[in-house]
């Protein structure tokens, strides 16, 4: 408190300071103002003045808010308070337009210290989906911001191949994938030669008008799926061995018309849980 009150004492000073000294300068400026030098070293002067009374605000407006209650939460209260900033925004419907709204990031813009807390909370940044993820830059930054932190990932086919390559080498860490009306080729080239042991929802929903048969070995990813727990697959013909063991809970399989062979059994739509 003695260091509050100190401190505004010395900014009143400063400032009373300030004035006294820019009444002195004008009484200057009105004797001197048929001179044109003695005017424009008056008027420099006075421009250096403001500067020195505008950073002297600026540092009195610093100490008021270091004292404003919502300047001293702690920063994982800050981090939770981003999160449901975060999630809300993520549950409302957003239309797109060339001008995009930073959303719930614009907290980070309030100060230094919000913008610190948000940049160390690496899960703060680890969901993307189709309506957040139209600038390649932005996506670049936040995958940086996720750092490791398991990724929800939900994306349509309204993203280019070359954007949705972006997420390719953090399917590693990716919690939750979800591809809805793909190019069922160009994404199962990225992804099949991927690890995936940190997977637990998988959703593959292609584009096509016919199901398309699964040629990509023996597993959606490049080895197990220990931690699967939710598989939906729409439009595509895989063998029954290439349904993950363990952990699953719900299986769905959507197809659009019945499809029988000696090697594939499907159903129209199947759709397990437990």
């Amino acid at each position: 408190m003695e260091y509050f009150m100190s401190n505004s004492a010395q900014g009143s000073t400063a400032f009373s300071d300030v004035f006294s000294r820019l009444e002195c300068e004008l009484n200057e400026f009105r004797s001197a103002f048929q001179n044109p030098k003695a005017r424009a070293t008056a008027l420099a002067t006075i421009d250096q003045d403001i500067d020195a009374a505008k950073r002297l605000i600026l540092s009195m407006l610093t100490r008021r808010n270091t004292l404003a209650p919502i300047s001293i939460l702690p920063a994982e209260i800050l981090a939770r308070i981003f999160h449901f900033a975060a999630a809300a925004a993520a549950s409302s419907v957003q239309t797109y337009s060339p001008i995009m709204s930073l959303g719930w990031v614009s907290v980070t813009h309030v100060c230094r210290r919000w913008l610190q807390v948000a940049l160390d909370d690496a899960p703060l940044w680890a969901h993307f989906s189709t309506s957040s993820t139209r600038d390649k830059d932005w996506i670049t930054a936040r995958l940086s911001r996720a750092r490791n932190a398991p990724l929800v990932i939900e994306l349509d086919a309204s993203l280019g191949k070359d954007t949705v390559s972006l997420f390719t080498p953090h399917i590693s860490h990716t919690r939750e994938l979800c591809l809805r009306s793909i190019p069922y080729w160009d994404i199962m080239q990225e992804i099949s030669t991927q690890n995936a042991l940190a997977l637990e929802c998988f959703e593959l929903r292609v584009s096509s008008t016919f199901p398309i048969k699964h040629l990509s070995g023996h597993s959606f990813f490049n080895g197990p799926l220990p931690k699967l727990r939710v598989l939906c697959v729409s439009q595509i013909l895989f063998p029954w061995s290439l349904v993950p063991r363990g952990r699953l809970t719900q299986l769905e399989v959507t197809l659009n018309e019945e499809v029988l062979t000696s090697e594939l059994r499907f159903l129209r739509t199947t759709i397990w849980t437990s």
